[in-house]
């Protein structure tokens, strides 16, 4: 066994930057794969307290980081930004919940698609005036771009079968390919639906 200190030259730190809004960064952190197929995986780091460019607190902002070009020091070196810019953001809390696609490849990370590249999953604690959680996927691509903003996300899941829980997606994991179609499927956990009783969700 080997102890390693905070100062070791092997590990690295990576920064908030009150300045740039940020409160509670490395919040959630996750293993995402490569998801531009650079041969490099991916990992994100959340700020669930993250103030917004409109300036609604507690909106949430999600980094993607690798370390193949360098090491990045702050949230100012992320290759790539999910903004939260949907409506009425205040305490929506982007990033409540990361899937951790490595635990699937820690390369290869969760291909949902089978496009070669690494997707990503990622939940709202509520979003906007709806005030529901929301489940988001991005998909990887070769070109990965530096921001992402929620309202251009296609790919969602609401739960308006349950107003009153806001326990969806407060667990999300990849669970391989469980119907044997050759996707990736995964599962979704919602502790509070059904007046505690709780649920599980398989999208596949």
């Amino acid at each position: 066994q080997e102890t390693v200190t905070i100062n070791d030259a092997r590990v690295h730190t990576i920064n908030g930057v009150l300045a740039s809004g940020n409160l509670q960064f490395g919040s959630l952190v996750a293993g995402v794969g490569d998801m531009d197929g650079d041969g490099v995986a991916e990992f994100a780091v959340s700020d669930v307290r993250k103030t917004n460019t409109a300036g609604q607190t507690k909106a949430g902002e999600i980094y993607i980081f690798d370390l193949k070009t360098g090491v990045p020091t702050s949230t100012a070196d992320a290759k790539a930004v999910i903004l939260n810019d949907v409506t009425d953001a205040a305490s929506d809390r982007l990033g409540n919940t990361l899937a951790n696609g490595s635990r699937l490849d820690p390369i290869k990370g969760a291909d949902l698609n089978n496009d070669g590249f690494a997707d990503f999953a990622f939940a709202t604690y509520q979003s906007g005036s709806m005030a529901l959680p929301t489940l988001y996927i991005v998909s990887g691509a070769a070109t990965l771009p530096a921001t992402i903003a929620v309202s251009s996300l296609t790919q969602k899941v609401v739960p308006d079968d349950d107003v009153v829980a806001k326990s969806y997606a407060k667990a999300i994991t990849f669970i391989g390919d469980v119907d044997g179609d050759s996707y990736t499927d995964m599962c979704v956990g919602d502790i509070s639906h059904n007046v505690d009783r709780g649920r599980a969700l398989v999208y596949h």
